[in-house]
């Protein structure tokens, strides 16, 4: 499973409510492609997000590129974004940064952005929030979706983890009775991911108990998932 590139930007506002979050491309949240390369020096690249983010929107931008012999990328295309006017072109001006290990050139490398929020007012920073469903039934499929904010306290301190929750969706696509399973860090990923959430619309009309995620927080270059 490839990774996604997460920007967290100096919050300016307060944080947005359902209507200004990610609106829903299901393939984006649930249909990785697996990807082979990562861009190297992470950690050095500079940070680049939409204005407009200041009002509290995220999303996702899914992207291929070609990669030449020196490790640059070249003919970037967009194939899904959550909301394209919004970060298109913040998802290519942040390609044009990524360099590779030279020497093997390869086309077509697919790669997905996710531009989100931090909870907090703090540095930006590259952060990795995956989603992977891992029990229940397949359906219903999500509509739209909420990324959760990267905790102050974790990004600082570069805590890294994954907490599994369990909820039911109930006729009118609403999340309920959600609950953590586990968490490999306690105390600091629980409180981001149920306020997203509370966020989530499923198809409607189609009821089901049990279904859990596990979802990844980790931070590119300073730590890894356990």
């Amino acid at each position: 499973m490839k990774h996604a590139v997460c920007l967290i930007f100096l919050v300016l506002f307060s944080f947005t409510p359902a209507s200004s979050m990610a609106q829903g491309n299901v393939s984006l949240f649930e249909n990785r492609s697996s990807n082979e390369v990562e861009p190297i020096n992470m950690a050095k690249i500079t940070k680049i997000f939409p204005q407009i983010m200041h009002y509290g929107y995220a999303g996702k931008v899914l992207v291929t590129f070609d990669i030449d012999l020196s490790g640059v990328p070249h003919n970037t295309r967009i194939l899904e974004a959550t909301r394209k006017v919004i970060f298109d072109g913040a998802a290519e001006k942040l390609v044009n940064k990524f360099r590779f290990e030279p020497g093997h050139a390869r086309q077509a490398v697919p790669y997905e952005i996710t531009f989100c929020l931090k909870g907090d007012r703090i540095t930006p920073v590259l952060c990795d929030i995956q989603f992977e469903r891992i029990g229940g039934p397949a359906d219903p499929k999500v509509t739209v979706y909420s990324i959760p904010y990267y905790n102050t306290y974790a990004v600082r301190k570069a805590i890294c983890g994954n907490v599994v929750v369990r909820f039911n969706v109930d006729k009118a696509g609403l999340v309920q009775k959600e609950r953590i399973v586990s968490s490999s860090r306690p105390g600091q990923f629980e409180i981001s991911l149920k306020r997203s959430l509370v966020r989530f619309r499923f198809e409607k009309g189609n009821p089901q108990k049990g279904i859990e995620y596990k979802v990844s927080f980790s931070l590119p270059g300073r730590c890894k998932a356990p």
